[in-house]
């Protein structure tokens, strides 16, 4: 009888505020016994995620050294037909080397941002003996 009455002036004064007290504790139990299975599967949602990010990020790289060859080519094309026959145009793909990088190819880990794994800069030398340089640096 004493535990019942502590219980009811540690939780309200009566019977049902005990009882309704419990649901509330027991209730809290409960979300906290799934907590880890909740926690576990947001770990393996986002390992997803990560891979599917890294797999884009990949696919992205393949496709702009394909783009990058492409344009190049076509770029010097055009210098050519206005004349400008010793241009040389490069697209140089850059990639930062990163131990906790996002994403994971042969062994290394890299960089990654929206954009993808690298950074693109272009490069010309529009003279026969011109040292290539970054576009952005040609006057």
């Amino acid at each position: 009888m004493e535990s019942l009455r502590r219980l009811k002036l540690k939780y309200g004064g009566t019977i049902a505020k005990v009882i309704e007290k419990e649901h509330q504790l027991a209730a809290t139990k409960t979300r906290f016994d799934q907590l880890d299975e909740t926690i576990a599967q947001a770990h393996i949602q986002s390992q997803d995620c990560q891979q599917a990010f890294s797999q884009a990020c990949l696919t992205l790289t393949q496709a702009r050294q394909t783009a990058a060859t492409a344009l190049a080519t076509q770029i010097e094309a055009s210098l050519n037909a206005l004349g400008i026959t010793n241009a040389i145009f490069s697209v140089e793909c850059q990639r930062t080397e990163d131990p906790n990088g996002l994403v994971k190819e042969n062994g290394q880990r890299w960089r990654a941002g929206e954009y993808g794994i690298e950074t693109v800069e272009f490069y010309i030398s529009a003279n026969a003996g011109e040292t290539v340089r970054p576009l952005t640096q040609v006057a």
